[in-house]
This record gives structure tokens, C-alpha cells and sequence, in this order.
């Protein structure tokens, strides 16, 4: 008599577990029915039969189901509007504003649409979210593609950071650096050992050893035969040749000659300057000397140049002493 009420306990437990009342999102809720998931609407109808494994809310019309292991998207009918054979789709990503959703198929990724278009053919390795758009891999090598899943840069280069100035893109290949533009065609061979990014409208590269400058043609406006070249500063470069150090504006033409022992960058259209017998001066951006190479240390500072010989000397930035 005791098992026969437990029994009864537990298919009354079991009979009202399936009864409990529906939580409803678009319109439509998820019931169960033993191990099994399926679709009721607002008026408790059961329309989309209980065959899913598992069964996310509806959103927009969609939802998300598993089927013997595969992901999907059906419509309110039941109807597959994204056929369940994906081994995942991330579709979270329509929800930012993306075009596509990230999905996966025998452990390949791509992008595909609501309506089960692909976007981005489903092939690739690993894709990675940028700010702008999506890294691809494939075969070990890197490619790009913007925000509309649409591959602006194939995967053949041995780099991932990839990021355009003045239209063009930095790209490693086999070693070898080169640039692409904005259609990911090759625009400057890769050619060079190293390279840094445009910036108004020239490129700092390396040959071997040597350092030069391209432009955005990738015609060569600054010889590469420097020891090195700094960052654009104040609107000045300072470089390095044969251990001499001058200096080259931002269309990169060298206007102070490397002729000083030492040097630091422009700061406020002035750089101080050293001569061989280890003296500091300072000059302008013409070249013109404002304060003679005659000190042991010079020091900037907001409206006034402090230099040190023996004793303290204070100059205005136009070089005059200040008493």
C-alpha cells in the first residue's frame, strides 16, 4: 500500500512539473515534455512539437534550437530558418549590430544571416573580434574582414595587426613587409625589413640595416641610409648617418644636415643640440642657433632655458638672457 501512494506521489510530482504555467517572450514560450523542448503561443496551444533538445526564447521571430547535437534557428511555424547542422552560431552578435553571426561547422568558422545566407564563407580557422571588424586565420596565416563579414584583406600574411593609415595597411609576408590598400590589394611590394605606419603621407622603412622613408607611391624621398630615424615630433625627425645626427620635416626632407656629436628631439620649435667637444646649444627649426653650443647641460622649461656652465644662465626662448 506504501509504494502504491509513492508511486502515485511521483507521477502526480511529475504531471505537475509539466503543468507549471509558461513564460511567454514574443509571443511564444517554451514547454517540455520529458527530455524534449517545444514551442506553445499566447494562447497555451502546444503548435511546434517538443523534438528539441534544447529550446531558447523566441526573439524577433527566431529562435535558437539543438537537435542531435546541432544548433539552428526556426520561426514561429517550426519552420528551419537557419538549417540545425551548426556545430554553434553565436547569435548575439545580430543583437550589437552586426550583419552576421559567428558560426561554426566541422570546426570551421564563417558568418552567416538571418536568413541563413553566407556572409563570409565558412572556412576559416579562427576569427577574432577587432575594434573595426574580425581577424581571420586560415592556414596559419592572418587576413581581415569589416564589420559587414565582408573579407577586405585574404588570408596570406604573417601579421595580425592590422591597421590603415593614409589608405594603407602595413603587411608581413614571408618575412618581408609591404603595403596594401583599402581593397587589400598589394600597393607597395614587401620589400622591407621593417616598416611603421604612415603618417601624413610617409612611411618610416628599413633595408637590412639602413632606414629611410617612402611615401605613399612608394617612391623613396629620404635616402635609406640612416642609422636610424625618431618619431615625428614637433614636426621634426631626428636621424641618424655615418654617427651624426640631423634632422628631417614631416614631408621628410632632411633640412638640418646630420653635423652634431648629440641631439635630442624639437620640443616647441627647439632642440638642443651637441658639438664634438661635448658642449649643448640649442636650435631652431631653420638650423639657427639660439643659444651657443658653449654648456654642460640645458634644461626647457615652460617660457624660460636654463643652462649650466660654472654657474646658472636664463634665457627666453628666443635666446635672449634674462637677468
Amino acid at each position: 500500500m506504501k509504494n502504491k501512494s509513492l508511486l502515485f506521489s511521483i507521477v502526480f510530482l511529475l504531471a505537475a512539473c509539466n503543468n507549471e504555467p509558461l513564460e511567454y517572450s514574443d509571443g511564444m514560450a517554451v514547454f517540455t515534455k520529458g527530455q524534449k523542448s517545444g514551442y506553445a503561443n499566447e494562447q497555451g496551444k502546444k503548435t511546434i512539437p517538443a523534438t528539441y533538445d534544447i529550446a531558447k526564447n523566441f526573439r524577433d521571430g527566431m529562435a535558437y534550437v539543438r537537435k542531435a547535437g546541432k544548433w539552428g534557428y526556426i520561426d514561429k511555424s517550426g519552420k528551419e530558418l537557419i538549417p540545425i547542422k551548426y556545430d554553434y552560431i553565436y547569435g548575439y552578435t545580430w543583437e550589437q549590430g552586426c550583419k552576421g553571426a559567428l558560426a561554426i561547422l566541422k570546426g570551421k568558422r564563417g558568418f552567416i544571416d538571418k536568413t541563413g545566407a553566407v556572409l563570409l564563407p565558412i572556412q576559416y580557422d579562427t576569427i577574432t573580434y577587432a575594434s573595426n571588424g574580425f581577424l581571420l586565420r586560415e592556414n596559419g596565416k592572418w587576413g581581415f574582414a569589416d564589420k559587414d563579414c565582408r573579407e577586405l584583406i585574404p588570408c596570406k600574411y604573417d601579421n595580425n595587426n592590422f591597421r590603415f593609415d593614409n589608405g594603407l595597411c602595413a603587411v608581413n609576408s614571408n618575412g618581408s613587409w609591404g603595403f596594401i590598400n583599402d581593397k587589400g590589394t598589394l600597393a607597395i611590394p614587401p620589400i622591407y625589413s621593417e616598416v611603421y605606419g604612415f603618417d601624413e603621407s610617409i612611411a618610416v622603412v628599413r633595408l637590412d640595416q639602413k632606414w629611410g622613408i617612402i611615401n605613399t607611391s612608394g617612391k623613396i624621398v629620404l635616402p635609406i641610409n640612416f642609422e636610424s630615424i625618431g618619431k615625428l615630433q614637433d614636426g621634426m625627425r631626428l636621424v641618424q648617418r655615418s654617427g651624426k645626427y640631423g634632422y628631417v620635416n614631416n614631408a621628410g626632407v632632411l633640412v638640418i644636415p646630420c653635423i652634431y656629436e648629440n641631439a635630442d628631439e624639437f620640443l616647441d620649435g627647439l632642440a638642443k643640440v651637441s658639438m664634438r667637444d661635448g658642449k649643448w646649444g640649442v636650435i631652431n627649426r631653420q638650423g639657427k642657433i639660439v643659444i651657443g653650443m658653449n654648456y654642460d647641460s640645458i634644461s626647457f622649461w615652460d617660457e624660460t632655458i636654463t643652462a649650466e656652465q660654472s654657474q646658472s644662465h636664463t634665457f627666453d626662448r628666443n635666446g635672449r638672457p634674462i637677468r
